[in-house]
């Protein structure tokens, strides 16, 4: 079975489009797609800069008499990749920053790559910023809870119109907002008990600290936007 975060992801994944599974660990994802019709004449590729961890997965498959359906290889991002073999991407459970270095460098030698489904583990705002600015487009967004975390969940897509945001838009996530979603007002108000601890530590060391405006200010953004939600 599938965790949450990983069965997140493939409801968001395209069906009938190979797919590349980048930091595939034990390939429990392509494991999961191969048993589906949507992706059964599609590529499925699981890549891994770890040796173990493919080992792992090559027994998995191999227990599901799936091994000629899914392809794992060695190797960092997608550089495993060849020209024109899936259309879309899998990035999850890595950092923000982590997954630009992945998608930067990997654009420029798959461009076919046209749709991106990520799962960051912090550094939201830097990673939704910089799609933005290189031409890709926060379509759909999702956050769930799981083992006492928030996971979010971003899907990107290639070349489509471009928008403005806020930053604080793309701290909190442009298609949650749109959306509303239900989780969203809850993860808003545990980011402002974060807040005020960070502000009260301050206080404590620096009273009148410049740094103090920008986190009251944060706590009043975060406030309002939860309380707009909670309309």
């Amino acid at each position: 079975m599938l965790p949450l975060r990983l069965a997140q992801i493939k409801k968001m994944l395209l069906p009938y489009r190979g797919v590349a599974d980048i930091g595939t660990d034990h390939a429990l994802l392509p494991l999961e797609l191969a048993q589906h019709p949507f992706w059964e004449d599609q590529k499925i590729i699981g890549i891994d800069p770890a040796p173990d961890p493919l080992e792992q997965g090559w027994k998995n498959l191999g227990q599901k008499g799936l091994e000629k359906r899914v392809e794992l290889r060695q190797g960092w991002g997608f550089d495993p990749l060849r020209p024109r073999e899936v259309e879309q991407a899998v990035i999850a459970g890595l950092g923000g920053r982590k997954i630009v270095s992945i998608v930067a460098r990997g654009r420029e030698k798959n461009p076919e790559i046209e749709h991106l489904f990520l799962q960051p583990q912090r550094d939201l705002l830097f990673l939704r910023r910089w799609l933005v600015q290189k031409g890709w487009a926060i379509v759909a967004e999702s956050i769930q809870w799981e083992k006492n975390h928030y996971y979010f969940f971003i899907r990107a897509d290639w070349g489509c119109e471009e928008r403005n945001y806020q930053d604080w838009e793309l701290e909190i996530g442009p298609q949650l907002l749109e959306k509303k979603s239900p989780l969203l007002a809850d993860y808003l108000q545990e980011k402002v008990q974060e807040f005020n601890v960070i502000l009260q530590k301050i206080g404590d060391k620096r009273p009148g600290h410049p740094r103090e405006k920008y986190w009251e200010e944060k706590i009043r953004l975060f406030k309002g936007v939860q309380k707009w939600l909670l309309r």
